[in-house]
């Protein structure tokens, strides 16, 4: 597992409400790797994909979606994660653009 340091994780506990965090566990493509980190709930979907993409597994394009409820998140959509509804803590998967999702989750 990698566990990234964000911007959150420098901020006092103090200064921060815990409801104004998110705590991300996003999974690779391949289902190898699984990438820990934490975000401000008015940081945009843009934040993630600037976050996960250094461990995708493949140069391939990808898209990150969530499976409940089944949602795909676009990297170009503006949107915070507060509007996203992603609060507390949220489990998204890497999905490489047009190849079939043959895994489980």
């Amino acid at each position: 597992m990698h566990e990234i340091e964000t911007l959150v994780d420098r901020l006092s506990e103090e200064s921060l409400a815990k409801t104004e965090i998110t705590k991300f566990r996003v999974e690779t493509e391949t289902g190898l790797r699984t990438i820990k980190f934490k975000l401000l709930q008015s940081d945009e979907i843009e934040s993630v994909y600037a976050i996960v993409k250094p461990y995708a597994e493949s140069e391939e394009p990808f898209y990150i979606k969530a499976n409940f409820p089944d949602r795909k998140y676009d990297i170009d959509d503006t949107r915070t994660i507060k509007e996203h509804r992603l609060t507390v803590a949220c489990r998204l998967y890497m999905c490489t653009v047009g190849k079939e999702q043959t895994k489980v989750y």
